[in-house]
């Protein structure tokens, strides 16, 4: 029950102090022995359980038989004045396409494409070694930052992939995220579709 009750606080944005202190107000008024001696230190490590837990499900899904390729978004991002890279993942999995957010990586440097370049590749090594022969495709928004032609972080990326990678750059100023349909007008979000090759765009 504590790490349920913990994880229901910590997902609608709670701190891992308020968490703590929710459910000892909870232990107050319902006299539950269960819910005692919770502080910020066990919160913190019930959320690491349960993100380890759900990297390990992806790395699986990436390893998985069924998978042969899977795509890449980017985004950044300022939550309180932190700077965050996003990043999500879309696999093709058993004909399923899951289209999952993978992490949010807090940047206590300036997010350069290099320093992203560099925090992204440690990142999916550790997750799964072989991503760089399953990338078919990464998206980003629309910042210098991602998409700089000799030194932009998905230039790095598609140059450091073993095969040909489809890029698409979402430049729409309403929304970071790529949201194609049919009831919003193609003129207020702009897609490029570029191909790499061998370093070149086609």
């Amino acid at each position: 029950m504590r790490f349920k009750l913990a994880m229901d606080h910590v997902s609608i944005g709670m701190s891992f102090r308020q968490a703590a202190a929710a459910i000892q107000g909870a232990r107050d008024h319902t006299k539950t022995a269960t819910l005692s001696d919770m502080n910020d230190l066990i919160i913190g490590q019930y959320v690491r359980v349960l993100v380890s837990g759900n990297l390990q499900d992806i790395s699986d899904l990436m390893g998985d038989l069924s998978v042969w390729a899977f795509s890449l978004a980017f985004d950044s991002s300022t939550h309180f004045e932190q700077s965050f890279f996003d990043l999500r993942i879309r696999i093709c999995f058993k004909g399923r396409l899951c289209n999952l957010h993978l992490v949010g990586l807090p940047l206590f440097d300036r997010h350069t494409a290099e320093i992203l370049y560099n925090l992204l590749c440690k990142f999916l090594d550790a997750l799964y070694p072989d991503w760089r022969i399953k990338l078919l495709n990464v998206s980003s928004n629309g910042e210098n930052t991602m998409t700089g032609c000799h030194a932009g972080l998905v230039t790095r990326i598609t140059r450091c992939a073993e095969f040909n990678v489809l890029r698409i750059r979402s430049t729409s100023s309403s929304s970071r995220q790529l949201k194609v349909s049919t009831a919003a007008p193609m003129s207020r979000t702009s897609i490029r579709f570029s191909f790499i090759c061998g370093g070149s765009t086609i």
